[in-house]
């Protein structure tokens, strides 16, 4: 925990990355589409053609509306010549970074988790090594690439963070329960809200519950481990392709 909150305050001090540049591309999709999100108050499933430049799935978006709404509540509240909707446009548009930062907040939190998790995960791998945990969350918490996705708003590591979830309580018991493979198969199934990779995770997790299992595949697709990961991750991943079918689509069509 302490090598996770160490990293996370070093991260938030470094979230002003690039600005006022917008060099990351994956950004303007995604808070683009969070602004569009609330500008329609809809679901991009029933403005494709507004929601085209957001080739992610919905999940980050509507956690970024969550930020962006409390900000702009304390706006409208505290800042005395902020006192209409209109004036409210107006000031979030000239102080447009402020949003930037608060969508890399996220980001910061999801790296400090996957360094905990990754150390979780660890220890459960090889519990004779008792500093296992340790130096798992060490070397991730000191990897260049981990640090520079937790400081920008991008989809890969809260992929990252869904699927080493899946992974820890797939490993958590020496046998795998029903739970397990419950809450395995919704972190799997977040992972489609966050993009297309989601469906990657789905299938490795799938086939490291089978290894883990041990059982014949027959048996094991059988199971009821294997049929309530197969109908819950797949009830969360139609879900969030129907609420945006087009992040799919125009991935799938190579237009993203």
């Amino acid at each position: 925990m302490a090598i996770a909150g160490f990293f996370c305050l070093y991260a938030l001090l470094h979230i002003g990355y690039g600005l006022p540049l917008h060099l990351i591309g994956d950004e303007e999709s995604l808070i683009g589409g969070a602004l569009k999100m609330i500008q329609l108050r809809s679901l991009p499933v029933f403005h494709l053609v507004e929601f085209k430049p957001l080739y992610y799935s919905i999940l980050l978006p509507v956690l970024y509306d969550i930020f962006f709404t409390i900000y702009a509540l304390y706006i409208y509240i505290f800042v005395t010549h902020v006192d209409t909707l209109a004036g409210l446009q107006q000031y979030l548009l000239v102080h447009l970074d402020v949003l930037w930062f608060l969508a890399r907040i996220p980001s910061v939190f999801a790296g400090g988790a996957l360094i905990v998790v990754t150390g979780m995960l660890a220890r459960r791998l090889v519990p004779e090594r008792t500093a296992a945990g340790m130096l798992a969350s060490l070397f991730m918490a000191t990897s260049f690439f981990s640090f520079q996705l937790s400081i920008v708003s991008r989809h890969w590591i809260f992929n990252t963070l869904f699927l080493m979830l899946a992974l820890y309580v797939l490993y958590r018991h020496d046998r795998i329960e029903k739970r397990d493979a419950f809450m395995a198969s919704v972190y799997a199934g977040l992972g489609v809200g966050i993009g297309i990779l989601g469906f990657v995770a789905i299938a490795l997790v799938y086939f490291v519950m089978f290894m883990r299992d041990g059982t014949p595949i027959v048996a094991f697709i059988r199971s009821r481990i294997s049929l309530i990961f197969i109908c819950i991750a797949t009830a969360l991943a139609i879900l969030f392709v129907a609420a945006h079918p087009g992040a799919f689509l125009f991935i799938a069509a190579g237009e993203a």
